[in-house]
């Protein structure tokens, strides 16, 4: 199946499934049939790719967290990878559409929140030409020093 969309010029993808096939190996991993597919050697847009470092979705793969970085490491093109430190799926408390999580995924952090809604509005603020400096000014300020959040990371 094929999920690309032409209007989409810019993405921001927020715990993102990796890459299907046979890194799918946990028990879940026939219950969601899309995520057999899952091929990022098309998603040619930039795109900010959010994942937190406890992620670890052994319901479908034994990869751990870095399955949730396959779209940033996989897919061709100019990517950014913010990994926020701490962070489970919900990267702090961050619903999906009609979602009905459980409390065991539950890593709430206000903080992280509050972290990703600003590195992604920065994100979106310099690839849509605002011309100022937001993105640094982010970028600086939550990734470094003992308070870090997380890091970013480009190609």
């Amino acid at each position: 199946m094929n999920y690309l969309e032409p209007r989409i010029k810019e993405g921001v993808l927020l715990a993102a499934p990796g890459r299907g096939g046979d890194t799918l190996n946990g028990p879940m991993a026939d219950q969601v049939r899309t995520f057999r597919t899952l091929d990022f050697s098309t998603m040619v847009q930039p795109a900010l790719v959010v994942a937190g470092d406890q992620d670890d979705s052994r319901h479908f793969t034994d990869m751990g967290p870095a399955w949730h970085q396959d779209p940033y490491h996989l897919a061709p093109g100019t990517k950014t990878l913010f990994t926020v430190f701490g962070a489970g799926h919900l990267l702090g408390g961050i619903q999906g559409y009609d979602a009905a999580e459980s409390a065991q995924l539950s890593d709430e952090n206000p903080a992280h929140v509050a972290a990703i809604a600003r590195l992604t509005a920065a994100y979106l603020r310099a690839r849509f030409g605002r011309g100022d400096s937001a993105w640094q000014q982010a970028q600086s300020e939550l990734t470094t020093g003992p308070d870090a959040v997380g890091r970013v990371e480009s190609k």
